[in-house]
């Protein structure tokens, strides 16, 4: 009897050994850096960063703002900047001819006599940490402005 108990006991240690052992040898898996507050988080995104670095760095995908994305047309050597199919920024021939901050599309293709070319997206997305939020955009999923 006295054998039982004490094989059960190894049998008990040896499991409690093995167990330990395998968890000391599991490689820690590395988390990002936490971001203790909004001013630290909008200095850590850096333009060219790719969107799941920066998901990667503020531990969170944030908020896709679309009333914020924009779209950047060309005609020839201008361009007109679009927000919700409104411009929003408009340069050189086009501004010439008419076409004004307000404008949708089909007025600005009525000015410009031609449709635009498309000449680049842009995505953007929000971050809220603590009180603060900032705005990150991306072109191409990369980050190509940041506003706080």
């Amino acid at each position: 009897m006295v054998w039982r108990v004490a094989a059960s006991l190894s049998l008990v240690i040896f499991s409690l050994a093995v167990f330990l052992g395998c968890r000391s040898h599991q490689q820690a898996v590395p988390t990002p850096p936490k971001v203790l507050n909004s001013q630290d988080a909008f200095n850590s995104v850096q333009v060219g960063m790719s969107h799941g670095a920066v998901i990667e760095r503020l531990g969170g995908e944030g908020t896709k703002t679309p009333e914020n994305d924009m779209k950047v047309y060309s005609w020839g050597q201008s361009n007109a900047i679009f927000r919700k199919d409104t411009v929003v920024s408009v340069t050189g021939a086009l501004f010439a001819r008419g076409v004004k901050i307000g404008m949708n599309y089909r007025q600005v293709v009525a000015k410009a006599g031609a449709e635009g070319k498309l000449a680049q997206t842009q995505s953007c997305y929000t971050w809220k940490i603590g009180k603060s939020s900032f705005h990150v955009y991306f072109t191409d999923d990369k980050v190509s402005n940041k506003m706080f």
